[in-house]
């Protein structure tokens, strides 16, 4: 497996493995592993952790695919990801006026959070990032997704970037309708 092919089994493995804790398939190992621990039984739940797994999620779907493909603002999957993901669903705290209501601005300032380090879950599992100026460390960038928005936004970009065609020299490959 490469760097271009992350997006795709980070996705596939999402689904698999909230399939599996869902339908109770991780519980003898998740029992298992907290018995060699020490640990009494249900003290790692499902043994997916959601915080975990969304900030992994992240890092696969977002921001290896931006260093791998070279994806520049003109390219057609941001458009995409617009049409099935309304932009409307974050709650935009800081931002720049001439970038709201631009998912590529929205997406790079979620690469740059998430390669800094720069976000936390708060309640209900609602996920807030932030960005900041290199040279002067200002924040420039704020935003708070709910858990549904957040996981709405992963299934759509997730699902889009798992099957992106788009090769590295080819700046106006496109999504496929997927």
């Amino acid at each position: 497996m490469n760097s271009r092919e992350i997006a795709k089994y980070g996705y596939f493995e999402a689904h698999i493995l909230h399939r599996a804790a869902r339908e109770g398939l991780l519980a003898p190992l998740v029992r298992a592993i907290e018995d060699e621990a020490g640990l009494p039984e249900g003290y790692y739940g499902t043994g997916v952790f959601y915080e975990v797994h969304v900030a992994g999620l992240l890092y696969c779907l977002i921001v290896v695919p931006k260093e791998s493909w070279c994806l520049e603002e003109a390219n057609p999957i941001y458009e995409e990801i617009g049409k099935r993901w309304s932009l409307e669903r974050a709650e935009i705290l800081i931002s720049r006026r001439r970038e709201l209501g631009n998912v590529y601005q929205f997406i790079r300032h979620l690469r740059n959070a998430i390669g800094h380090g720069n976000f936390e879950f708060r309640d209900q599992g609602a996920f807030e990032f932030w960005d900041c100026d290199p040279r002067s460390g200002v924040e420039t960038y704020r935003a708070r997704l709910s858990k549904e928005a957040l996981e709405e936004f992963l299934e759509t970009a997730g699902r889009l970037m798992a099957y992106y065609q788009g090769t590295r020299s080819d700046s106006s490959a496109r999504a496929s309708g997927v």
